[in-house]
């Protein structure tokens, strides 16, 4: 039962009792800059064990009964969004959201920690499927609005980094056109990656794919039921369910 519930329970839908609830709701948005939308309970603990800089209005974090602990939510900007499912397990994570309606989606079971999460500039979206476990030292950075989508069930060792963007223009002296836009990257279901795997914009990993240690995947689509290794990434055998 959230906060406003409680209220609500309480002292009922007076009219004037709820003016005044909306009036606190907006300065609690408009002066902190992050409404936290979870039970009372939930809530204590949770900024309790987190620290926060925020800067901006009307962004939210939403929890369902998920530990979450000695993270850093650094949120600048207006309308974004930080959901953790349930069940998940959050721990000295940096989370960088800066910019308008950018949103990082954490689903139910997930084992996240010692990592950097960021997104920026405009609707720009991390999401993290159910059941995944991803190791120390992990890199996610979702620019230009564009997206990073990981599925369900993945098992990632350490120190992974996927990238949508360059973070950095290339523009073609003949043309003044931009060459290194952004580029969405998806990962599939029951995808396994070894250490030290590098993603770059334009990839899209289908489901059930192993990749090798120290391997680099660059735009292009890796086949399901298959494994891939090297820099860059190859195709080195398939066809059979690889990954339950």
């Amino acid at each position: 039962m959230t906060a406003e519930d409680c209220f609500l329970r309480k002292f009922g839908k007076n009219k004037v009792l709820m003016y005044f609830l909306k009036a606190y709701k907006w300065c609690i948005s408009f002066f902190w800059g992050i409404k936290k939308e979870m039970t009372l309970r939930e809530k204590i603990i949770f900024s309790l064990a987190n620290k926060f800089v925020k800067r901006g209005r009307r962004n939210v974090i939403r929890l369902e009964k998920a530990k979450c602990k000695h993270n850093l939510f650094f949120v600048s900007g207006r309308g974004n969004q930080i959901s953790i499912g349930e069940g998940s397990e959050i721990e000295n994570v940096e989370f960088e959201v800066q910019g308008e309606n950018n949103c990082i989606n954490i689903g139910k079971n997930v084992v996240l920690r010692n990592s950097l999460i960021a997104v920026a500039d405009k609707e720009s979206l991390i999401s993290i499927g159910d059941d995944t476990s991803i190791g120390k030292g992990a890199k996610f950075v979702a620019l230009e609005s564009s997206k990073v989508e990981i599925g369900k069930g993945c098992l990632f060792s350490t120190n992974i980094s996927i990238m949508n963007s360059d973070s950095h223009s290339i523009i073609d002296l003949k043309d003044h056109y931009r060459k290194n836009a952004a580029s969405d990257v998806y990962v599939g279901n029951h995808v396994w990656l070894g250490e030290n795997v590098t993603i770059l914009k334009g990839a899209e990993i289908q489901d059930n794919v192993i990749i090798g240690n120290r391997s680099m995947l660059l735009k292009g689509k890796y086949q399901s039921n298959s494994i891939y290794a090297g820099l860059p990434a190859k195709f080195i055998r398939g066809g059979g369910r690889l990954v339950s």
